[in-house]
C-alpha cells in the first residue's frame, strides 16, 4: 500500500538510515512498534507532518517527504510499522499552520470529551472567539489572552481517577492538551523564544490527538478526515 515517510534534508531517518528513489529496507517485525524491529511510515502525508513533533522531530523547512510502498504489520494510528518499505518518489510537504494544528487537536478532543464548559470553549475557539481580553482585573493587559476556566474540567479529571475510568482520564487529558496548545498559540507573540514556543504548540496539539485516540480505545477517530477539516475550515 502507498505510505509516506519523512526524512531529514539528506534523506536520512533515525540512526542514519539512508533513503532515496527506489531504496528499500527490511525489518524483522519481532518487537514493539516503536523500536528498530519495524520500519515506520504514515498513512497520509498530513499525518507525517502533524505527528512529526512526536516522532522524527525533523525541521519541516528542510525535511523531505517520500511516497513509498510497504508491507504493514502494525498500526497504532499515529504510524504504521512495516517489515519492508521502499521509497519511490519525493512529494511536496503539506503546509500546515499552527492554527490548523490547534483546530485539529480541538476537533479530535471533541470526539471524546463531553464536558459542557469545555465544549462551549472549543466551539467558540473554532468559531474564531479567541480575542485578547481587555477587562481582567489586577492583571497585566499586555500579557493576557483568552483563558479557559478549567474548574469543571479539573473536577471531571478527579472523578476519572477516583473511579479508575482511564478512558475518561484520557478524554480530559485530550481536552487539557488542546487548551494548552490554544493558549500557547495565543500568547506566542509575547514569548521571547518564538521558535521554541512554536514547537511547544505543535507538540501539545499532537499530544491532544494521541490522548483522544487513547480515550477512544478502538482508535476509530477519523484523524485524517478531521485534519482535512481543520485545514479547510480554518478561520
Amino acid at each position: 500500500m502507498l505510505l509516506y515517510k519523512l526524512t531529514d534534508k539528506d534523506d536520512r531517518t533515525y540512526g542514519g538510515c539512508q533513503w532515496g528513489e527506489g531504496i528499500s529496507h527490511t525489518a524483522d517485525g519481532k518487537g514493539p512498534l516503536c523500536t528498530e524491529h519495524w520500519l515506520h511510515a504514515a498513512k497520509h502525508p498530513l499525518l507525517a507532518v502533524l505527528f512529526n513533533p512526536l516522532q522524527g522531530e525533523y525541521d519541516l523547512d528542510t525535511a523531505h517527504l517520500w511516497e513509498g510502498e510497504g508491507e504493514v504489520g502494525e498500526d497504532d494510528s499515529l504510524k504504521v510499522g512495516c517489515t519492508s518499505f521502499t521509497t519511490l518518489r519525493r512529494i511536496d510537504l503539506p503546509v500546515v499552520t499552527l492554527y490548523q494544528r490547534v483546530r485539529w487537536a480541538i476537533l479530535c478532543a471533541m470526539e471524546v470529551c463531553r464536558e459542557e464548559s469545555w465544549l462551549r470553549w472549543a466551539n467558540g475557539w473554532l468559531a474564531g472567539k479567541r480575542e485578547v481580553k481587555r477587562d481582567y482585573k489586577d492583571k497585566d493587559k499586555d500579557n493576557e489572552f483568552d483563558e479557559f476556566d478549567d474548574t469543571d474540567l479539573k473536577r471531571a479529571w478527579d472523578m476519572a481517577w477516583d473511579t479508575s475510568n482511564l478512558r475518561l482520564a484520557w478524554a480530559i487529558a485530550a481536552a487539557r492538551r488542546a487548551i494548552d496548545a490554544a493558549e500557547y498559540l495565543m500568547a506566542i507573540d509575547r514569548v521571547a523564544d518564538k521558535m521554541r514556543a512554536k514547537k511547544e504548540v505543535a507538540g501539545m496539539a499532537s499530544l491532544a490527538v494521541l490522548a483522544a485516540l487513547n480515550a477512544k480505545g478502538d482508535n476509530d477517530i477519523d484523524i485524517i478526515g478531521l485534519a482535512k477539516r481543520a485545514i479547510a475550515d480554518s478561520i
